[in-house]
Order: structure tokens, then sequence, then C-alpha cells
């Protein structure tokens, strides 16, 4: 049984992505792609965040999973699971805390490794979308600070909390080390190339009619955030390219 797992990252066109998905529920199941669930995306979230472990859970990852098994109709069907929180989710925490403790490796191997286990017996890709590190950390910065209930702070302390975020050679290879088949691609080629036109290519599944539009959230305030970033971060904390 084949499973795709996309798991982010974050600020590298998820939302988009996963409208389209749950848009077409119908059309791409008929084409042989299953998007589980008639309920956007909120499951998808919640399945991914069962495997930390933490007490704030459910554990219904477990249910979530069987309900997947029960779709299946031919060995030529592919599940999609779509959650950017995979690439966030550490062992032992479900909230945006906790990322710069020096354990942190140890934690973000450990969620990984559950991930994989409750996945046992499909065959899983793992695709990943990475976002240039200055780009994604000023789009993040934005989203976490104007949405309070998840994270506040300076840009400075936010680089430094969120640090492992950015390391995208290790956070690869950390996935390599528990998926057997992790594909990777640029965000910023794939929107130069069309965003939906490319994760379906990759998928090799084909895009549903009239299915390539970006959804995009701008408001003054994230541009007026994300210039407060590039005016304040200094080049002790700026992020690596």
């Amino acid at each position: 049984m084949r499973l795709i797992l996309h798991a982010g990252t974050h600020k590298t066109g998820t939302t988009s992505i996963q409208k389209v998905l749950s848009d077409n529920r119908s059309w791409l199941r008929h084409h042989g792609l299953i998007y589980p669930d008639d309920d956007g995306v909120r499951h998808h979230h919640e399945f991914a965040g069962d495997f930390t472990g933490s007490p704030k859970r459910s554990a219904r990852g477990v249910q979530f999973l069987d309900g997947v098994r029960t779709q299946f109709e031919s060995p030529r069907d592919v599940i999609l699971i779509s959650s950017e929180s995979i690439y966030r989710h550490i062992e032992g925490y479900n909230d945006f805390e906790h990322f710069a403790d020096a354990d942190y490796w140890v934690r973000r191997d450990g969620y990984l490794r559950r991930l994989a286990e409750a996945l046992h017996g499909f065959d899983v890709t793992v695709l990943l979308f990475f976002r240039e590190r200055q780009s994604f950390a000023r789009s993040l910065y934005a989203e976490l600070v104007l949405s309070k209930k998840r994270w506040q702070g300076s840009p400075g302390e936010f680089v430094a909390e969120f640090c492992h975020w950015f390391e995208y050679e290790r956070q690869i290879a950390t996935f390599k080390a528990v998926f057997s088949n992790v594909r990777t691609l640029s965000y910023e080629k794939a929107t130069e190339q069309g965003l939906i036109r490319t994760f379906f290519r990759t998928i090799e599944f084909p895009m549903p009619p009239n299915a390539d539009q970006i959804w995009k959230r701008k408001t003054s305030r994230v541009v007026k955030f994300r210039r407060f970033f590039d005016e304040t971060v200094s080049a002790r904390y700026r992020v690596a390219r």
C-alpha cells in the first residue's frame, strides 16, 4: 500500500496544496489518489500530532490510519496525508515550544520514529518543500507573532528559539534515518514552474482541471511584521542562507 506523506515544510504553499486536494477529493479518488477524510485538513494535523507522546493528545492517529486502510480498493491506489506540522513536532511536546532545548534532536528523532512505526506496512514516500532560509524565517515569524496564541517574542528570540528549523541538511538526514524514501524540492523553483503543477508532477498524478491556484494571505500587518523582522534581526542572529 503506497502512502505519500507531504510533511511541509511550513510556509511553502501547503495551504494551497491542501485546498486543492480537499476541493478535488472525488476527482482525485477517481484517478486513484485517496486524500482521506472530508473535513479539510484538520484530521491530518490531528493525526500528525498524535505521535508526539504528549499527554495533551487524544491518540486518535491509529483510528485515522484504520479508516485510511479501508479506503483502498485497488493495489494501484495511493493514500496522501498532508500536514506541515510533521516538520514541527518533537517527542513529548505538542505546541510551539522547547525547540531550542539541548535534547531537541533526540526528541525530533523520537517523534519521527513513532510516526514511522505507526505507518509500518505502508510503502511511504516523504515529500518536503524547503524555502530559502531568510524568506522562511520572515514569513514564519510574521505568522507566529500575529497569531498570539502560538508564540511571542522579538526577532532575535525567534531565531534563537527556532534555530533547528533552519538546519535543513540535518532535518533531511533525520528524516532519511527513519524513512527510506525522502524527496526534497525547492519551494522557489516549484513556484516558478507552478507550485500546484509541480506538486502533482512530483507525486506522479494528474492535476485536477483549473486547480493551479495559489492561496495567499496578504495583509498590511504581515508586511509590517516581515519588515520589522528584517530591520531588527542583528547580524548575530541572522539566519544563514
